[in-house]
């Protein structure tokens, strides 16, 4: 269980049984190994019910998993391009310094 890079977005992977070398460790060290998220991205989705260890969704991030248990996982969709994009705003500001030499 080891990831190599980011899954496409949006997926549900296969279904992955938690191995030996993994037992007792915390969910989302397990979900962030496997899919190349950060734990920052692992706790949404887990907040999001997109983690479920043998068809349960997870309902924290600091569960620990055991050998055998079936780990699902939902990876979120592609962020929204037109939420994503940088606009321009005017910004009132105060000069505290003037120097002739800039």
């Amino acid at each position: 269980m080891t990831g190599v890079g980011h899954p496409p977005l949006g997926d549900r992977l296969p279904v992955t049984v938690v191995p030996a070398s993994l037992d007792g460790e915390r969910v989302d060290r397990v979900v962030a190994t496997v899919t190349g998220l950060t734990r920052a991205e692992v706790a949404r989705l887990v907040e999001r019910g997109g983690v479920r260890l043998d068809g349960e969704p997870v309902s924290s991030r600091h569960r620990r998993v055991l050998a055998g248990e079936e780990l699902g996982i939902d990876l979120p969709g592609p962020p929204d391009p037109a939420g994503a994009a940088l606009r321009a705003e005017a910004v009132a500001f105060g000069v505290v310094h003037e120097d002739a030499a800039i």
